[in-house]
């Protein structure tokens, strides 16, 4: 594949197009059907031109192969930005790998800072108060009765109070008002945390989504980072240009001048949670999501001709969460002592099954590695993990499963566990079972 660089979410449409991947679709649809049912039949990008009467274009399943997702990373194999991420992370420089991560590392590390520039093409329009109306978004929704729609593929950008930092991340959103989202992160996850903050200080949290821009960001701020983790700086370093970010204009934020679309709010933390609807789960079941906080939008600005992006359940987030596990490993393999491989396999849609290989050095290890693994909030979603030694290829199940022949017993190498509370209301939480497939050592329990 001839990589080329992309600089925006214009260029990389373009570069799709030229490739032959990109389907530019210009009979009306109705984005509620029409943009999941056909993405479903083909794993083409499709870019519908006219959404029922919606004002702005949609893109869909723009990472729905590793081919396409390695070409938002400006690669030909994900193998290139996880190398250059485990360079980023060893450095040899003073400070931890965390200190690095968090935008601390010194020389060639801070030329990828975040640049703050005094304009940007994502305030060409600038809307503001009673102008906003989000029913005119191509927001799409997936078939279930009583479905609010989704903004999938958005960025928040937030900053806890007190603090310098900001925190970035890819989280859903539900329209449910005019000028009103359900912010649909679960409790465990970091805004939950930086919203509670908040709470304690009888404050608003400032907020601003972010949609579209260089693909590599938003890529960037849906790995499994650390919540100190400098995403924008990071996503520089990867991309090898720092990220240009402008004032926000109703917030006291930052956004990146490059965005399609910016949405602008806050929330209170005193108003009670509103219903955000159904959603459809990562095995294509419909499950009532939980009370989630409201975002009241007061700004929506926006490129003159800005494209909504989406990221469809099925394929293409199975795909970006297969493939971000693949770039961010040396990231992975500091946080979980032992780790060697990783991989969550299509049969678990990319997230409810985890396949790990370790390099086992004492007895009772693996559940030790489980412990580590469910801690990251990243990995919380995952209800199966099955853990193999290093020199079982985890990418091969037939491998894994063979191992799990030889070295589990019902009896003593599965352990279940509670898990926190995920983002739905339909059932309780899951909980979560351990497969000890690794050869057992002097010292570990009878298998």
């Amino acid at each position: 594949m001839a990589c080329m660089s992309s600089h925006n979410f214009a260029d990389f449409l373009e570069q799709l197009q030229a490739a032959g991947q990109l389907d530019r679709i210009t009979d009306p649809v109705r984005a509620e059907l029409e943009a999941a049912r056909r993405a479903a039949e083909s794993p083409r990008a499709l870019l519908l031109g006219q959404v029922a009467d919606r004002d702005v274009p949609l893109a869909v399943h723009l990472f729905a192969t590793p081919e396409r997702v390695c070409r938002a990373f400006r690669a030909a194999a994900l193998d290139e930005p996880a190398a250059r991420l485990a360079q980023a992370l060893e450095g040899g420089e003073p400070g931890s790998w965390l200190d690095r991560l968090a935008g601390d590392r010194p020389g060639g590390w801070k030329k990828s800072h975040p640049r703050i520039v005094r304009s940007g093409p994502c305030q060409q329009i600038v809307r503001l108060g009673g102008d906003v109306d989000l029913a005119r978004l191509p927001a799409p929704t997936l078939l279930v009765e009583g479905e609010a729609a989704s903004l999938s593929a958005a960025r928040l950008v937030t900053r806890p109070p007190g603090e310098d930092r900001l925190h970035v991340g890819r989280y859903e959103f539900r329209i449910t008002g005019r000028a009103e989202l359900a912010a649909c992160w679960a409790p465990y996850q970091e805004p939950a945390r930086i919203l509670a903050e908040y709470r304690r200080r009888g404050q608003p949290m400032p907020v601003a989504i972010v949609l579209g821009g260089d693909p590599l960001d938003l890529l960037v701020a849906s790995g499994p980072l650390e919540a100190a983790a400098d995403v924008f700086s990071l996503a520089g370093y990867l991309k090898g240009s720092p990220c240009e970010l402008v004032a926000a204009r109703r917030i006291d934020l930052p956004v990146p001048a490059d965005a399609e679309i910016v949405l602008e709010g806050s929330i209170d933390p005193n108003r009670p949670a509103i219903e955000p609807g159904w959603t459809i789960d990562a095995i294509g079941q419909p499950r009532l999501l939980r009370p989630a906080p409201a975002v009241q939008i007061d700004a929506l600005t926006h490129r003159v001709t800005p494209v909504f992006p989406a990221i469809l359940p099925g394929m293409e987030a199975r795909t970006v969460n297969r493939c971000l596990v693949q770039v961010f490993l040396p990231l992975l393999r500091r946080q979980l002592t032992g780790l060697v491989d990783l991989e969550l396999p299509a049969f678990g849609a990319g997230r409810l099954w985890a396949l790990a290989s370790i390099d086992k050095t004492y007895p009772g290890q693996a559940r030790q590695f489980a412990k580590a693994f469910w801690s990251l909030p990243q990995m919380v979603p995952a209800r199966f993990l099955v853990v193999v030694d290093h020199q079982v290829d985890v990418h091969q199940p037939e491998e894994v499963w063979a191992a799990v022949s030889r070295h589990t017993s019902p009896s003593a190498g599965v352990e279940f566990a509670e898990s926190p509370p995920e983002a739905f209301l339909a059932e309780p939480a899951p909980g979560r079972m351990l497969l000890d497939a690794t050869a057992p050592l002097d010292g570990d329990e009878e298998r």
